[in-house]
């Protein structure tokens, strides 16, 4: 009776007693009966998803039966076969290698008995701690084991910059472990170097390229720069890294000449409210010192060194050595930039009817950190010029004061 033997699939049904198992009385081959063993095709012809979405007769139509042990129920090519659009999961990366030999993936018959998760075919080395989707940082563009080489930072809470991107994932994951790790302060991986709690973040003062740093806010050291020490690179003071070398800064004369040899000793030991020294600043400020450059900025020395000058008396070899050594990088031979900057000025303080003098006494009280400007006389008549420089501090306009800068740029002493 039967028009031949039943699919490998199918032999569990041989015998005329199980004919109606499949077959209803009159009508054949019937889709009822087919999905009632076939639930889970049943589902997604319900959804209309998948290669059944559209099945809308029976199911002998593409699905012949009685054709013999080895023949084939699913009529279709496996390498023509749209996976990505069928069924959502595309064989991309290494899976395209496997993409015709279904049998890789689907160790059973069925198509559908197969999830699309990793761990399906992968065991999970990370034992779910990571979730359940091994996209986050897996891609099927290479092998598990080369995705650290090739793993997207940015994906992470903590992506990756500067200096940061050359360093190995086993530095910081220790022991393969990806999750809980802490970040979100530097001294979660760093230790500090600093001598004192510096406070706030260290992005305040460093970037992710480099420990190196050419920005500080020095207001969070114990040596805030004020005034004219706002103006010094860095490398004027610390000589070799701070971390190697600790400066001393607890009086001027540590890093300054005392140009006064000791004369005002009993005056700078007077001690302020908070019995501390008064120091140079019982008559300095860090915002000036020397407003004419110990006379360099009067022009008596654009020709050289007067002999009637305070530079040639017996007994002031320091402080001629001192002007001579002024400038960038600090050195006899750069003396003359001292004297060109000076030349400089002389049209600019002629354009105001005063003197080189008289300008930088201006330029120095136009400085709103500047509460006095004090400067010497060894005659009366300089007394009388130098205070005419408050006649030129109402001239100093924005214009006027931009010449000046552009005419001492470079020469650091005159800044």
């Amino acid at each position: 009776m039967s028009p031949g033997p039943l699919s490998r699939a199918h032999s569990s049904l041989e015998g005329v007693g199980n004919c109606q198992k499949c077959h209803e009385p009159g009508r054949k081959v019937t889709p009822d009966l087919c999905l009632s063993c076939h639930k889970p095709v049943a589902e997604r012809i319900r959804l209309k998803k998948g290669v059944h979405r559209k099945v809308t007769g029976d199911c002998a139509s593409c699905h012949v039966e009685h054709a013999g042990v080895d023949a084939e129920l699913r009529p279709f090519d496996p390498k023509a076969f749209d996976h990505a659009g069928e069924t959502g999961f595309a064989l991309d990366g290494r899976h395209a290698a496997i993409a015709g030999d279904c049998a890789r993936c689907h160790k059973t018959r069925s198509f559908l008995a197969v999830s699309s998760t990793c761990s399906t075919c992968h065991a999970d080395v990370h034992k779910p701690s990571l979730g359940s989707d091994c996209r986050v940082c897996h891609s099927t563009a290479v092998a598990f084991k080369e995705a650290r080489a090739r793993f997207d930072h940015s994906k992470a809470a903590f992506p990756l910059t500067g200096a940061h991107l050359n360093v190995t994932c086993a530095k910081c994951h220790v022991n393969q472990v990806f999750k809980g790790l802490k970040f979100a302060q530097c001294a979660d991986c760093h230790r500090s170097p600093h001598r004192q709690p510096m406070g706030g973040a260290c992005t305040a003062c460093h970037t992710g390229d480099s420990w190196k740093t050419q920005r500080i806010d020095h207001a969070r050291t114990a040596f805030p720069l004020r005034g004219r020490h706002a103006e010094i690179a860095c490398a004027k003071c610390h000589t070799k890294p701070p971390l190697q070398a600790a400066l001393r800064f607890d009086r001027c004369t540590t890093c300054h000449q005392d140009p006064h040899r000791g004369e005002f000793r009993e005056r700078m030991a007077a001690r302020r409210a908070d019995g501390t020294a008064a120091g140079c600043e019982a008559c300095h400020t860090t915002s000036i010192w020397s407003p004419l450059a110990a006379g360099v900025l009067t022009g008596k020395y654009n020709a050289g060194i007067p002999k009637d000058s305070r530079l040639a008396l017996p007994g002031y070899d320091w402080l001629r050595n001192d002007v001579l050594q002024r400038g960038s990088p600090g050195t006899a031979a750069d003396f003359p930039s001292l004297v060109a900057a000076v030349k400089k000025l002389e049209p600019i303080a002629k354009d105001l009817n005063a003197t080189t003098a008289q300008l930088a006494l201006a330029w120095c009280a136009h400085n709103p950190n500047v509460s006095s400007v004090i400067t010497g006389a060894s005659r009366p008549e300089q007394v009388k010029e130098n205070m005419k420089a408050l006649d030129v501090l109402p001239k100093l306009t924005p214009q006027v004061i931009e010449r000046i800068e552009e005419a001492v740029k470079g020469v650091t002493d005159l800044q």
